[in-house]
């Protein structure tokens, strides 16, 4: 696999050029950002009995409704630790066989969250992780709760991939990298797991509980 030097491209060239691995047919579909299953009616009642959703009217970060909460340790180049938990955001790929996650300290906008790459304000933070399967031979199938999720760079098997942002500033290497992402609940609306990964560059440990949002990708 060709590795790109990730931190000398900008933030959206860098997410379409992780994006654009995934060789699997593009599927059609709705393009607004609602929430996966999006049903407007059910999506308000859901609110109103859980406070604090992530992309919701309440500050929080609890999207599962079983207690899964927001809270990534994302260690920089320099040594510094930063703590993400004020929101997250998850995007469906490939039919539910691949995910885009963004974790930050800052409220992620979920606007065009489905369409357009998010990269975080000057003095911001945030962590991307995208769950994939590089040279797929056929569509991979969607992920479930359940799944540990062990880093590879052998192609055609599942694995993910991340990134740090501080401002401007992208860091992607993954010289030497280790890790697992462990899905607790994956279901039609939110996700939640655990990340622990490091590489020589970087590293994240903690729990992401986050929306899901459809793409037509």
């Amino acid at each position: 696999m060709i590795r790109l030097p990730l931190r000398r491209l900008t933030p959206a060239v860098a997410v379409l050029v992780v994006s654009g691995l995934i060789t699997v047919s593009a599927c059609g579909g709705d393009t607004d950002s609602e929430p996966a299953g999006g049903d407007q009616s059910s999506a308000a009642s859901t609110d109103a009995a859980t406070d604090g959703v992530v992309g919701g009217p309440d500050d929080g970060t609890d999207t599962t409704g079983g207690g899964c909460t927001t809270s990534l340790t994302a260690i920089y180049p320099d040594g510094s630790e930063v703590v993400l938990d004020t929101s997250a955001a998850a995007v469906e790929l490939s039919g539910g066989g691949a995910m885009t996650i963004y974790v930050g300290d800052y409220e992620i906008p979920t606007a065009d969250v489905a369409t357009e790459t998010i990269a975080p304000p000057e003095g911001s933070h945030q962590a991307s992780i995208f769950i994939t399967t590089f040279d797929a031979d056929a569509r991979p199938a969607p992920l479930t709760s359940g799944m540990e999720i062990t880093y590879t760079a052998e192609t055609g098997a599942l694995t993910f991939t991340t990134m740090l942002l501080a401002g401007a500033e992208m860091y992607g290497e993954a010289a030497e990298a280790s890790g697992t992402v462990t899905l607790t609940e994956v279901g039609d609306d939110a996700l939640c797991f655990d990340v622990d990964y490091a590489d020589q560059q970087k590293a994240m440990v903690g729990t992401v509980s986050a929306p899901i949002y459809d793409t037509p990708f």
